[in-house]
């Protein structure tokens, strides 16, 4: 299941994380998760605002969540290495420079048998 770069679309009100659950829930055992999203840490103030003005006048507003947030998308699974890290950093063989904005983003797998009943 992909979240790839459209969470941070929803607003706390929009409840993404019962969404995403509810999503992980109907997986088979072997099925994967990978989820990117924008995140507070490591952005700096004043580019988050700019961004999240630029949203204001869209037809979703731009939330940051902190990467503990992020992380909770994927309920407890364990996430597949390396982890929840910059996407730019993502297996990958090279180094990037920083990003002003920053997206975290990770891939976790459901354990074998934990199909819903």
């Amino acid at each position: 299941m992909l979240f790839v770069a459209v969470l941070h679309f929803l607003t706390d009100e929009d409840q993404p994380w019962e969404r995403v659950a509810a999503f992980r829930w109907r997986m088979v055992g072997g099925g994967m998760v990978a989820i990117s999203h924008i995140t507070s840490n490591g952005t700096p103030p004043d580019v988050q605002e700019t961004i999240k003005d630029v949203y204001a006048e869209a037809s979703a507003p731009a939330v940051f969540r902190a990467g503990q947030e992020i992380e909770a998308f994927f309920g407890g699974l364990d996430l597949v290495e390396p982890g929840l890290v910059d996407v730019g950093a993502w297996r990958s063989l090279r180094s990037s420079p920083p990003a002003l904005l920053r997206f975290l983003g990770g891939v976790a797998r459901i354990a074998p048998g934990c199909e819903p009943s």
